[in-house]
């Protein structure tokens, strides 16, 4: 089981690719909902 530490860590992690495929999104005019499985994707299954 994971402590409470890595799972913060892990949930910071997630938050962050968020928030920076949003702001990637606005960028180029885009929704961001969409690249919410995307960053699912990419970060994949956690450990």
């Amino acid at each position: 089981m994971h402590t409470p530490v890595a799972l913060l860590l892990e949930l910071g992690i997630i938050l962050t690719a968020l928030r920076l495929l949003g702001a990637a999104a606005r960028r180029f005019v885009l929704s961001p909902v969409p690249l919410s499985p995307v960053a699912g994707l990419a970060l994949g299954p956690g450990p």
